[in-house]
């Protein structure tokens, strides 16, 4: 009597197709990448400032005002600091840095949107010998990155609102006013 060999078995067709899938979504990622890095340096104004925020030794929050006299402040040298800075913790400060340096918690779209920014305070990120500040309007949901007084970069944070209003009011937990996104 003679053994007879089996065939080899064969897989079915949604492992294949379940391959070429993941085939698809990594190639398509793999090409996307460098795009999202791409958009992500010029939300930051740079490749240093992203590295700045994300590399940040200490970061520091402050509470920000129109300046005395202005009324409708517009641009940032309308604004001015209304408390004394405070440091951020490490745990708060290592979850601002990691949600604020993904290309996923900024809206990379190139639709305009169109606001009135009313900054409610800022963020000086330091490294080393530098620091870049972030200015949050949570109104209307834009940070705008600044460096030595001038704007650098910015974008709006919409995929992390409801993140960064909760961040806010840990940072500022007796400030009504952030509370109700001001």
């Amino acid at each position: 009597m003679t053994e007879r060999k089996r065939a080899p078995k064969r897989l079915p067709g949604w492992v294949f197709g379940g391959l070429f899938g993941c085939v698809v979504v990594m190639g398509w990622m793999g090409w996307n990448s460098p795009n999202a890095d791409q958009r992500l340096n010029k939300v930051f104004g740079g490749e240093p400032n992203l590295r700045c925020v994300r590399d940040a030794d200490r970061v520091f929050s402050t509470r920000l005002g129109p300046s005395p006299g202005v009324q409708h402040p517009v641009r940032i040298e309308d604004y001015v600091a209304v408390a004394e800075p405070i440091a951020v913790p490490a745990g708060l400060s290592q979850r601002l840095r990691k949600l604020l340096t993904l290309p996923s918690s900024f809206d990379l779209s190139d639709e305009k949107h169109t606001c009135l920014p009313r900054y409610g305070y800022r963020l000086r990120f330091t490294r080393e010998q530098e620091s870049l500040e972030a200015w949050i309007c949570l109104e209307c949901g834009l940070v705008e990155f600044v460096r030595d007084g001038k704007g650098v970069g910015g974008g709006f944070f919409t995929p992390i609102e409801n993140d960064l209003r909760s961040i806010s009011v840990e940072l500022f937990p007796e400030d009504g006013a952030i509370a109700d996104g001001n």
